[in-house]
C-alpha cells in the first residue's frame, strides 16, 4: 500500500520535506535576503491596507441604509487592487534553489532550470550593474541590481549576492 500524498495547505510558506534525504534544496531561497528599507516600507503598507479594508468592512457590516452599504463595498473592492499589489510586494524578488532560478516581478515571474543557464553574468547599464543569466534565447536580467532597495544601507549585499548567484551556478554545473 502506498502512502497518501500529503498536499499542506501553505506549501508557499513550508515546503514539505523529500521522503528520500539527499534530494538537495527545494525551498526557494531569496537572493539577496530584503534589505530593511524594504521590510519597513511592506510592513508599513500592510498595516494600512489591512487597517483600511478592516474599517470598511466594520463600516459594511454597520451599515443602516443602502447609500451606506453601497460606499462600504466600493471602499472594499477599491482597496483590493492595493491588497493584491501589497501582496505582490512581498513576493518580488529573485528565488534559487537546486532546480534553479525564479525571478518574481511586478507582473511577471520567469523560471530557468540551472540546465538552461549558460552564464551568470554582470552587465552594467544606466540603470547601474545588474546580475543576468545568460541563455541561448537570450540574456534575462534578475533583480538583484546596485541599485535595488535591498542594497541601501547594506554595501557589501551586493557583492555577496552576485557571488552567491554566481556560486549556485557553478554548482550546478559540477554536478
Amino acid at each position: 500500500m502506498r502512502e497518501p500524498v500529503r498536499k499542506p495547505i501553505f506549501t508557499m510558506f513550508f515546503t514539505p520535506k523529500p521522503n528520500q534525504p539527499g534530494l538537495g534544496q527545494l525551498k526557494w531561497l531569496r537572493i539577496p535576503a530584503r534589505g530593511p528599507l524594504r521590510v519597513m516600507t511592506l510592513l508599513l503598507a500592510s498595516i494600512l491596507t489591512a487597517s483600511w479594508v478592516g474599517a470598511a468592512l466594520f463600516a459594511v457590516a454597520a451599515s443602516r441604509n443602502l447609500t451606506q452599504l453601497a460606499v462600504g463595498l466600493a471602499i472594499v473592492f477599491l482597496t483590493l487592487p492595493l491588497l493584491a499589489i501589497g501582496i505582490r510586494g512581498w513576493t518580488v524578488g529573485t528565488y534559487v534553489n537546486d532546480a534553479g532560478v525564479k525571478i518574481s516581478r511586478w507582473w511577471s515571474t520567469n523560471y530557468l532550470p540551472w540546465q538552461q543557464i549558460q552564464s551568470v553574468d554582470v552587465t552594467s547599464a544606466t540603470g547601474g550593474e545588474r546580475v543576468v543569466c545568460v541563455t541561448q534565447v537570450g540574456d534575462v536580467a534578475t533583480t538583484v541590481s546596485r541599485r535595488s532597495p535591498d542594497m541601501w544601507g547594506r554595501p557589501h549585499t551586493w557583492l555577496s549576492a552576485r557571488d552567491r548567484l554566481h556560486l549556485w551556478w557553478r554548482e550546478t554545473r559540477e554536478s
